[in-house]
């Protein structure tokens, strides 16, 4: 981390296409100050990150952040030039990491969001706790045999030593639940380990074929990190067994790892364009990367993603191009809202797909654009709203009336969204009326064999859109359709 001038927190924000079809903004956590050197996300949870600043004396001190820059807490327990400390992971009201003790080493750390509440969770040996869930803490311990992997519940008396048989090194790196990731080693290999709160319950995730691996996060049946083949690391994503291992990957990209887990997302870096390191998000396979890197900085890189009922997080740091200084990055996006129903079809043509539109409520203003809407077979829909507040949703269906509703998805997701069609609307409009009986009329006993079925008029009309129940004819059941309703008006 070098030395200049910090940067006040700004918000930018990226036009992404992402799993989440939605748009990213970058939040920059550095803290402000002419003393700050340098600063780095490693963690997050809904509210909270966690990582480490660098301040005037050049010594990491562990931070902690809720969403701003501002925000900052620093969690060094002694302030001062002594000793150092950096923060890897947090839970709740829970932070890990370690802490530098004078003439003692580096011990294993757990807060509780301020730096007096600092516990010691390796008294008198070498420890780091890297990440926390809930109750639980992982990290390692150096022990009378090495460096195990370890975890505790809290104290330093909980600690439970994850070592397998026959490793002679081992490190835990990610929590989740009852599962416990990292790595174990000897002096011949190292391989991507699976716990589940005991030496004996290890598994070897390491792949066939690959030279190298190691899990460095997990959350509920899925498992990232990084496999090497080649001599060069790929991201990599398991769920539970060696043989699930995906290759994370991306086209054009010359190394990649995958730092962090959550649901079916991944996050980490790849190498790309000129060899440059970009922030990376997954959705399970090589092909749905999404680059993160944000302009108006040389590198970055993404660390640990964490979602809430309202908003996606993911932290991470980039090197500022302007100052070479490494900043503490925040992405966030709001989860997309869902809004599904029910098309009564009402004796017309049952369709797969409709066209839809949202609305800002009670005007024509378009939100988001139109889209084409799959329909199952017994009429259900479903639909990401690109907003989350008070909006119009329009259905405009082949030979039907336009029909709008009204959805609230400022506050969740938006169901029962139930829209009955007005069918017998041949030419489109917003009424059935005259000159929708005439087509059914001129086109009255045509079908689907007539070799002018689907030729367009000078209005662009076919003697098909008569169809209007979709049997291939155009007949009684047609015309009752375009008379019962006739006189019908659409919603705009």
């Amino acid at each position: 981390m070098n030395n200049p001038k910090v940067c006040i927190a700004t918000i930018l924000i990226l036009s992404l296409t992402a799993p989440s079809h939605a748009v990213w903004t970058l939040v920059r956590l550095h803290p402000s100050g002419s003393n700050i050197r340098g600063s780095v996300a490693f963690g997050t949870s809904a509210a909270n990150q966690v990582g480490v600043t660098t301040v005037a004396d050049v010594r990491p001190h562990a931070s902690l952040w809720s969403g701003t820059s501002g925000s900052w807490v620093d969690l060094h327990p002694f302030g001062g030039s002594i000793g150092g400390s950096e923060a890897y992971g947090v839970s709740g009201t829970s932070q890990v990491g370690s802490v530098g003790v004078p003439e003692q080493g580096t011990h294993a750390a757990l807060w509780a969001g301020t730096a007096a509440s600092w516990v010691d969770l390796t008294p008198g040996a070498h420890g780091v706790a890297y990440a926390v869930s809930g109750a639980h803490q992982v990290g390692m311990a150096e022990t009378g045999s090495g460096t195990h992997a370890s975890l505790w519940t809290g104290t330093a008396a909980s600690l439970v030593d994850l070592n397998p048989g026959g490793a002679t090194e081992s490190v835990a790196f990610g929590v989740s639940g009852t599962s416990q990731v990292g790595y174990a080693a000897t002096v011949d290999w190292a391989h991507a380990s699976l716990w589940s709160g005991t030496s004996a319950s290890w598994v070897d995730l390491h792949p066939a074929g690959y030279e190298w691996s190691m899990a460095l996060a997990v959350s509920g049946p899925y498992q990232v990190g990084k496999i090497r083949v080649g001599g060069v690391f790929h991201a990599s994503l398991w769920s539970g067994t060696a043989a699930s291992c995906v290759d994370l990957n991306p086209a054009g990209s010359t190394e990649s790892l995958a730092y962090g887990v959550f649901g079916t997302n991944q996050v980490g870096e790849s190498w790309v364009g000129n060899n440059s390191k970009h922030a990376s998000l997954w959705s399970g396979t090589a092909a749905s990367w999404v680059d993160l890197h944000p302009p108006g900085f040389n590198t970055s890189y993404a660390t640990s993603m964490w979602a809430d009922s309202l908003n996606e997080y993911i932290s991470g740091a980039g090197t500022n191009t302007m100052t070479g200084i490494e900043e503490a990055l925040l992405w966030t996006q709001p989860l997309p809202r869902t809004v599904s129903g029910h098309v009564n079809f009402a004796g017309g043509r049952v369709l797969n797909a409709i066209e839809v539109q949202f609305r800002e409520a009670g005007t024509l203003t378009n939100v988001g654009g139109q889209m084409i809407v799959p329909v199952d077979a017994n009429g259900s829909y479903e639909v990401f709203a690109p907003v989350r507040r008070l909006l119009d949703l329009t259905l405009m269906p082949k030979g039907c009336l336009r029909r709008t509703i009204y959805v609230n998805t400022s506050t969740g997701d938006f169901p029962n969204a139930d829209i009955n069609l007005v069918p017998g609307n041949i030419l489109p409009d917003y009424v059935i009326d005259l000159s929708d009986y005439t087509q059914v009329i001129t086109h009255f006993n045509k079908n689907s064999s007539n070799p002018n079925w689907n030729s367009q008029d000078f209005y662009g009309i076919r003697p098909s859109d008569s169809d209007l129940n979709g049997d291939g004819v155009v007949d009684l059941t047609d015309y009752i359709l375009v008379v019962t309703n006739f006189n019908a008006v659409g919603d705009n």
